[in-house]
């Protein structure tokens, strides 16, 4: 969380929502934009990982079921769309145990000393010519109703976190100009998305 000096020190873990390469999205501006020398907010690390779910057999991230690093008081994550598709459309893993892996990574956060996780929501409307997309539609829209019931201070292991939310698919619906694909921002997506996350990083006292 943001300290007694007023620093936040920011470590990311996120699928290609944040990813650096063009062909997905532009996670540099985003960095860029979550950056603020004034408020003190730095960028650590920065693992963004195209194609990866949260754990389970099918592509997870790196850091799944892994220690985090310890020395951030925010972490950004971003899960949520990848875990989605697959328990729907690749025999992944059930929305019940997508909510435990979102624990899991809660309580890892908290354990590497973060005060703060700032977790950017998916747009459960994407993948709308699928014949899957209801199926796609509830998993994540339960998904995100898990992580909004849990509040802003939930109870997890190690003591109480802070939790604040980026929907960025309600950001896409509503202004579907800043998203080439439903899921991934443009350059200009990426800017405003690394404001929301900023403005959410500064509510962390």
């Amino acid at each position: 969380m943001l300290g007694t000096s007023g620093c936040a020190v920011v470590d990311a873990y996120s699928d290609s929502i944040l990813a650096n390469t063009a062909d997905w999205s532009s996670g540099e501006i985003t960095q860029q934009h979550v950056t603020d020398s004034a408020a003190s907010i730095s960028i650590r690390n920065w693992y963004a990982e195209p194609m990866t779910s949260m754990g389970g057999s099918i592509r997870p991230q790196s850091f799944a079921g892994q220690k985090l690093a310890t020395g951030a008081g925010v972490i950004v994550i971003s899960f949520g769309t990848n875990d989605a598709s697959n328990g729907v459309s690749a025999g992944g893993y059930s929305e019940v145990a997508a909510q435990f892996y979102a624990l899991d990574w809660l309580n890892r956060a908290r354990a590497a000393g973060a005060g703060c996780v700032v977790w950017i929501l998916g747009n459960p409307a994407a993948y709308a010519d699928r014949p899957w997309a209801g199926n796609y539609r509830a998993y994540l829209e339960a998904f995100n109703g898990y992580l909004t019931g849990l509040g802003q201070n939930p109870t997890v292991a190690g003591g109480t976190l802070k939790l604040r939310l980026v929907d960025w698919g309600l950001t896409e619906r509503q202004y579907p100009q800043l998203a080439k694909d439903q899921i991934h921002p443009t350059a200009a997506g990426a800017a405003f998305l690394g404001e929301d996350i900023k403005a959410k990083i500064k509510t962390c006292t």
